[in-house]
Formats: C-alpha cells, structure tokens, sequence
C-alpha cells in the first residue's frame, strides 16, 4: 500500500525507490517472480493508455494536447479505480480484524466457562466424597447404638 500512495503521490525519489525496493523484497520472500510483477504490471498500464486511442482514435492530423487529455483522463480513471480498490482492501481489514477480536473474545470466554465447569466438578466431588464420610459415620453411630441397646437389655435382666 506504501509503494501504491509513493507512486500516486508523483514524487519519485529516494522514498519511491525504497519502497520499490521493499516491495521487491517482500514480493521475493513469498516466491513472487520480479518479472512476473512488472510483466503484470504492464497490462493494465498498456489498456489504459490504449483505450482512449482505441475509442478516440487518433490520427497524426489531430491535436496532441487532445491525445494528452485523452490519456491523462485514463490515467485519472486508473487512479480512481485502484484507489476504490484499497479502501476496499482497507475495509476489508477492518472486518477481519473484528472477526479476529470476537473469535479472541469467544476463546477467551470458553475457557473461562471450562474453568468455572471444572471448579463445579471439583467441588462435586469434595461434597460426594463429605456424604460418603458422614454416611460411614451414621452406619458406625447406629452400630455403637445397638450394642447400647443390647447391653442394657442384657443388664437390664440381671438387676
């Protein structure tokens, strides 16, 4: 997008080349061939140039400040076009970028809800494992209660 806004912006210099040059590389280090890319380049170039010759066209005889207007008008559509483009583009990264968010955000409340499930079980567990204590505690209370029983039954007869 840098080098796209250096080469609208009609200042060529040593901006433009660096961002040439890094276009270049970036292009380089995903396998992109540089021929291809100017090669590519070239053909919506040579169209615009030659649309308007073709719809328009041109013949020695007729002014050259009308050829002139003619592909500056081109140019400008040209412009245009790639500009409606980028904030296509840009919009488009912002929609990506909430979907990204909401996807963060819905990991992040999953694990949170995984976490609480966990805690419940773990208390589940604790409490199953405190009802099986007092269960074993109430079968020895009324064990030790018939052996009472018993035993005054059995004193109750000698007295």
């Amino acid at each position: 997008m840098a080098h796209l806004k250096a080469l609208l912006s009609e200042e060529l210099n040593g901006g433009y080349i660096v961002s040439c040059r890094k276009t270049v590389e970036q292009e380089a280090a995903i396998g992109f061939d540089a021929r291809l890319r100017s090669t590519a380049r070239n053909y919506p170039l040579r169209d615009a140039i030659d649309a308007p010759v073709r719809k328009h066209r041109v013949f020695p005889g007729q002014e050259i400040s009308q050829q002139v207007a003619a592909i500056q008008d081109a140019t400008k559509n040209l412009v245009d076009a790639i500009a409606e483009i980028a904030r296509a583009i840009e919009q488009l990264t912002a929609v990506a970028a909430g979907i990204a968010s909401a996807v963060e955000e819905q990991s992040t409340t999953a694990s949170d809800i995984a976490g609480s499930i966990q805690t419940a079980a773990d208390h589940t567990a604790s409490a199953s494992t405190e009802i099986t204590s007092v269960e074993q505690a109430a079968g020895r209370t009324a064990t030790a209660f018939g052996e009472v029983t018993e035993l005054i039954v059995v004193s109750g007869g000698r007295s």
